[in-house]
């Protein structure tokens, strides 16, 4: 396993989405045989099949379960991330999926590289504010919680998911939508995120 853990994991991974093993299986000898490099063989295989519609299921019930391993490493998580990048992946995207993502970030995101996520963020503040609105929600409280935000390099992805979910909350008219969009803006306020003075001179001038 130390020297084709890789190749076990993509192998027993195709294996599963032929439903020649079950995913119960699989996880059962993943977690058994504790090798990164297994784990970094399945989740190419979820990854890499995620659009294809025959497969779809599997492969984000798959990534789901890959993202609750406790030991999940920094690379598994790098490589998930660019599901949410690649634009064919994006329409397969479910909330449960971007949850789980959230919730597998380590405290210091120094070293791992979500820009994918925070791309994707912004399209779908675009597409489905209240979604998004529930998941910068998440974020913001993992960055009040234990994460750095100034660890970011890119926060415009998440300042034009704000500014999606203010004007969907305008637009609504729903005092409880606009509540939760407020707090949300004055969340990023005092977490001193980068570029939320230009959103606010920006409203102003409007």
């Amino acid at each position: 396993m130390e020297e084709a853990g890789d190749i076990w994991g993509r192998l027993s991974a195709l294996a599963s989405l032929a439903g020649n093993i079950s995913q119960e299986q699989l996880f059962a000898t993943l977690v058994k045989t504790n090798s990164n490099a297994a784990w970094q063989g399945v989740t190419q295989v979820f990854v890499a099949n995620l659009e294809l519609k025959e497969h779809t299921e599997n492969c984000i019930t798959g990534l789901i379960n890959v993202l609750g391993y406790k030991n999940i490493s920094q690379d598994i998580l790098g490589k998930i991330d660019r599901c949410f990048e690649e634009e064919s992946k994006r329409a397969c995207i479910r909330r449960e999926f971007a949850l789980a993502f959230l919730e597998a970030l380590p405290a210091s995101a120094r070293d791992i590289d979500f820009d994918g996520f925070l791309e994707w963020l912004g399209y779908e503040s675009r597409r489905n504010p209240l979604s998004a609105l529930e998941l910068t929600e998440t974020l913001a409280a993992k960055f009040e919680s234990r994460m750095n935000v100034s660890l970011l390099w890119r926060t415009e992805p998440l300042i034009a998911a704000l500014n999606e979910i203010l004007r969907e909350a305008d637009e609504t008219d729903d005092p409880k939508l606009i509540q939760r969009a407020i707090n949300l803006q004055d969340r990023f306020l005092k977490l001193d995120m980068r570029g939320m003075e230009e959103l606010l001179n920006k409203a102003g001038q409007d």
